[in-house]
C-alpha cells in the first residue's frame, strides 16, 4: 500500500473514531436523547444516529473498502451542513464556538475539505488494490 494511502486511511479513521463516534457517544451518555436538543429535528436524529454511522464508516475504513472513502465525504458533508445549521447562532454570537470543545466547526470544516479533495483518489487507490 502506497505511504498516502495508509496516512490519508489512518486520518480518515482517527476522526472517524474520536471525532465522531467517541464525541457522539459521550454526548449520548451525558445528555441522553436530549444531547442534540438545540437542533432542528431531522438533524438531531441524524446526530444521534451518527453513532452506529460514523462507526460503520470505520469498518469499512479499516477493511479498505473501496466504497469508504465516498461514503466518509458524504456523512462528513451532511454533519458539516447539519452544524453549520444546527449551531449558526452560537457562531453568530460567539466566535469561539468555531474552535475548541464548544463547537469545533473550524477544525470539522478542515477534515471535510480534506475529505472532499482526496476521497475519490483514495477510492480509485483502494479499488486498484483489489
Amino acid at each position: 500500500m502506497r505511504t498516502w494511502v495508509f496516512v490519508t486511511l489512518a486520518v480518515y479513521a482517527i476522526v472517524f473514531a474520536v471525532g465522531g463516534v467517541w464525541n457522539h457517544l459521550h454526548d449520548l451518555i451525558v445528555s441522553g436523547l436530549d444531547a442534540y436538543r438545540y437542533a432542528p429535528q431531522p438533524f438531531r436524529v441524524f446526530f444521534i444516529a451518527l453513532v452506529v454511522i460514523d462507526a460503520a464508516v470505520l469498518v469499512l475504513l479499516v477493511l479498505r473498502r473501496p466504497a469508504a472513502p465516498i461514503l466518509a465525504a458524504v456523512v462528513t458533508a451532511l454533519d458539516l451542513i447539519g452544524n453549520w445549521i444546527s449551531d449558526w447562532q452560537y457562531y453568530h454570537d460567539d466566535p469561539g464556538w468555531l474552535v475548541g470543545n464548544k463547537g469545533g466547526l473550524i477544525q470539522l470544516t478542515v477534515f471535510g475539505i480534506f475529505v472532499g479533495v482526496t476521497a475519490v483518489p483514495l477510492r480509485r487507490a483502494l479499488q486498484r488494490r483489489r
